[in-house]
């Protein structure tokens, strides 16, 4: 075992007394959201504590299964697979030509990365299967996963694997480079994103109206990223965002918050801050200055640097847990969007907690609202 996971398990035995008894304090005076069973909360506060554990005091490791399809990380996960196929296919990197700007750092280099598709299996006649050509007409949603930037694999969980069965359409994923080294920091995982949009729009011919990009948490952040990057290329943007829990401010630290719910939706919420490690790992080849602009905390744009999803048509549905960690920086986001009049919808997920959809906890509703709420979005 190595050293890593030896001290992530002392902290985690060491503090779980704690944190149970500090639960049930808070849930007597009935401080969660009625949802949240003393047996809920209890599992959400040492889900968090497992991932501080395992997270918040060294990087991890790269995920040992990035080339492959991993094992489900959950029951759940294990059964959102079942009556689906997946094919992965080998993306090139992108060009000299497309890397420009916030993109073009020498340090780090456009490499090839594992892109897989989803489906139902069986064939439709206003659908493909597998890496066919795009029928005429065909939508596809495009995943981009959570996960810190530092952890993460887009197969791992149910999330992409259920929008795939539930909507009835192909669902590609891209595991995009974690910041864990100098040549996979930012922007690498921008490059494979890129390189995962080139391989929809050239290689299978998806007409980029008809992509919805998806992205929860981190990937949520790398959607609005990418989006923002084609802009500046002046290459068609897709037709829809999809975004649940997108992770918006990279200037909030644990210590220095910018915004009320980073630090009063704490003790509701799984997810521990994790972004001193990851923005600075990630970070690392930018000036200091960088980490507030609008490429990198979004949630700290203007309304007038919306102005390019306007005039490009981009339609924007965003979901977010009212008591989760990020819900103002993402409430800061969509303002700025509404004011620069962007066609953008947002879902109060009352009493929901961080991308509540992807992670079903019991006695929540929360993927029920974002798959009948995506069904209407993409249609």
């Amino acid at each position: 075992m190595s050293l890593h996971k030896v001290h992530a398990a002392i902290a985690f035995w060491l503090l779980l007394p704690a944190t149970i008894v500090r639960t049930a304090y808070r849930h007597v005076r009935g401080t969660y959201p009625s949802w949240q069973t003393f047996r809920v909360a209890i599992l959400i506060q040492t889900v968090k504590l497992l991932l501080w554990s395992k997270y918040a005091l060294y990087l991890p490791e790269p995920h040992r299964e990035e080339w492959t399809v991993p094992k489900p990380i959950t029951p759940l996960a294990r059964q959102a697979r079942r009556g689906m196929e997946v094919e992965r296919v080998v993306l090139d990197p992108v060009g000299s030509e497309m890397r420009r700007g916030v993109a073009d750092v020498p340090r780090v280099q456009a490499v090839s990365r594992p892109g897989w598709m989803i489906w139902t299996g069986g064939r439709g006649k206003d659908q493909g299967v597998g890496l066919d050509k795009a029928v005429p007409g065909e939508k596809v949603l495009f995943y981009l996963h959570s996960g810190a930037y530092v952890f993460g694999h887009p197969l791992e969980t149910a999330f992409a694997w259920s929008m795939a069965r539930d909507l009835s359409t192909r669902v590609f994923a891209v595991n995009y480079r974690k910041v864990l080294s100098a040549e996979t920091a930012h922007p690498a995982p921008l490059l494979d994103a890129l390189a995962g949009w080139v391989y929809l729009t050239r290689t299978l011919g998806f007409d980029p109206r008809n992509i919805t990009i998806v992205g929860d948490s981190a990937g949520g952040h790398l959607t609005l990223l990418l989006s923002r990057y084609l802009d500046s290329l002046t290459s068609p943007l897709p037709g829809r965002l999809a975004l649940c829990s997108p992770w918006c401010d990279f200037a909030f630290t644990a210590t220095n918050p910018t915004f009320p719910s980073q630090i009063e939706n704490e003790k509701y919420d799984y997810v521990p801050y994790l972004g001193d490690k990851s923005v600075a790992s990630g970070m690392r080849h930018y000036p200091a200055d960088m980490i507030r602009s609008t490429w990198y905390s979004p949630a700290l744009a203007t309304p007038d640097q919306w102005a390019y999803l306007v005039d490009n048509n981009v339609r924007v549905y965003v979901m977010r847990g009212t008591k989760e960690l990020l819900a103002d920086e993402i409430a800061a986001v969509v303002e700025g969007m509404k004011a620069a009049k962007v066609d953008v919808q947002l879902r109060d997920d009352i009493d929901g907690i961080h991308i509540g959809p992807s992670v079903p906890w019991p006695g929540s509703s929360s993927w029920k609202t974002w798959i009948k709420d995506l069904e209407t979005f993409v249609a």
